[in-house]
């Protein structure tokens, strides 16, 4: 079983990228179950409930997904993003002898100015807990990874 979670919806980039793998891996036969703010057409996405603080919204939405799998238990669970990491992290899921796999999409906010002094360590406090206590990283290009 891997078990995907996510602090986004079906709605954005990052979302429809989870849904597609975990739809992938479900028609291999590969049980998977995936965490995510809304429900799907698919029998394996579970969504949990959630309320958006638009600036809050990175540190409010682990909240919730800690809240949707306290009583799951995986094998295996990937996080789409650091801020579904720390979800896990909260809800101190993750046993030694379970995968922790987290996927990081890119490293701009810490790269450019766009970004609030707040935005930018949230996000390397985050990136620091993925690099603690993740198994695997894994970057979406060669760029990102040279990023990070």
């Amino acid at each position: 079983m891997i078990t995907y979670l996510s602090c986004l919806t079906s709605h954005c980039g990052i979302g429809r990228y989870t849904e597609e793998l975990a739809k992938a891996m479900h028609e291999d036969a590969i049980p998977v179950q995936l965490f995510r703010k809304n429900a799907g057409d698919h029998a394996f996405v579970t969504p949990y409930e959630h309320r958006s603080f638009r600036s809050l919204k990175h540190l409010v939405a682990p909240y919730y997904l800690n809240k949707a799998i306290s009583q799951t238990e995986s094998p295996v669970w990937h996080a789409d993003h650091p801020d579904a990491f720390m979800g896990l992290l909260y809800a101190k899921k993750g046993s030694k002898a379970a995968k922790k796999v987290v996927t990081v999409h890119d490293a701009i906010p810490l790269l450019f100015n766009y970004s609030s002094w707040w935005e930018k360590t949230r996000l390397r406090y985050h990136l620091r807990a993925v690099a603690k206590r993740s198994d695997i990283i894994v970057t979406i290009s060669e760029q990102s990874k040279k990023d990070l």
